[in-house]
């Protein structure tokens, strides 16, 4: 077979691949926007979307990502706004230990997830020191095709 009829025949299976496959929406990056929520607060009927673990800081501490979709509680983020949670310290331990119980352990369940969650700050018995935990109770799966519409001002411009 020549080159050129190689050249040819890929070239016509591209176009019926491309003609073949449903148009999908354009893509746009999301803002997130840092959510510093409140100690012995319960936030209630949030997406957990996704998480990125072990991001350094500039200072040296280690932390993970959560980022979630607000439902629009009264005081808290409006409807459909997108947070990223920072955790640190125990917090990660905690947060991955939900994620192990709820979700890795599940076949049937994957990100996104409704979630209920709080932060504590909690006193330590053996050396007397303060330190944050977190709590979530899984909720169900959330349906990402059924996520409000991302508020427009938090779509990257492109530059």
């Amino acid at each position: 077979m020549s080159n050129e009829n190689t050249n040819t025949d890929v070239a016509a299976f591209l176009t019926e691949l491309k003609e073949l496959q449903p148009e999908r929406p354009a893509r746009q990056l999301v803002n997130y926007e840092t959510f510093k929520p409140e100690m012995d607060h319960v936030y209630r009927g949030y997406t957990l979307e996704g998480y990125t673990e072990g991001i350094e800081s500039p200072l040296g501490s280690v932390s993970t990502a959560v980022r979630m979709v607000a439902p629009g509680n009264d005081g808290e983020a409006p409807e459909g706004r997108r947070i990223t949670v920072w955790l640190s310290s125990y917090e990660q331990n905690d947060f991955q230990r939900f994620l192990n119980d709820n979700v890795a352990s599940n076949d049937d369940v994957s990100l996104p997830v409704t979630i209920d969650w709080l932060r504590r700050m909690e006193k330590s018995q053996k050396t007397g020191r303060d330190y944050k935990q977190f709590f979530a109770i899984f909720r169900g799966a959330a349906d990402r095709d059924a996520l409000p519409e991302v508020h427009t001002d938090q779509l990257k411009q492109d530059d």
